[in-house]
């Protein structure tokens, strides 16, 4: 069984989904503080030090990729919206986000699901064909 995780948090939820045989499709998470911790527990990333971030993208930041540690402090409501700003989504094949950590504001992941990429909605729809999306599950404060 497939799931999305919105609002994330540290991934609580995400623990008791895995137990019992659920496979994360995709999760997302507005605080860097909060993402930090779900890459951490969920997909064996540090992303103080910089280590195995494939799986963790930024929907929209002021800071580029390279300057990690500056994401990593950055208030989510400077970096919402995507104008003028820096997002890991551009040019990435859809396929790559199959299991991974999309920080930032649902609001900026809408926008680029309705804007130019079809490819990523219907990949997400279609469960990043593995057949679909069972569970969408999330812990909004």
């Amino acid at each position: 069984m497939n799931y999305i995780e919105l609002f994330a948090g540290c991934g609580g939820l995400t623990l008791g989904l895995e137990t019992v045989g659920f496979d994360l499709l995709l999760a997302n998470e507005l605080s860097p503080m909060a993402s930090e911790t779900f890459a951490f527990n969920h997909l064996d990333a540090n992303l103080e030090e910089n280590t195995k971030t494939e799986k963790v993208f930024w929907l929209s930041s002021t800071y580029n990729r390279s300057q990690i540690k500056e994401r990593l402090r950055e208030n989510p409501q400077n970096a919402c919206g995507l104008i003028g700003k820096y997002s890991d989504l551009d040019g990435i094949d859809p396929l790559e986000l199959r299991g991974s950590l999309l920080v930032g504001s649902i609001l900026d992941l809408n926008k680029k699901l309705e804007d130019k990429n079809k490819d990523l909605l219907n990949c997400i729809k279609g469960g990043f064909g593995t057949g679909g999306v069972d569970l969408v599950s999330g812990g909004p404060p």
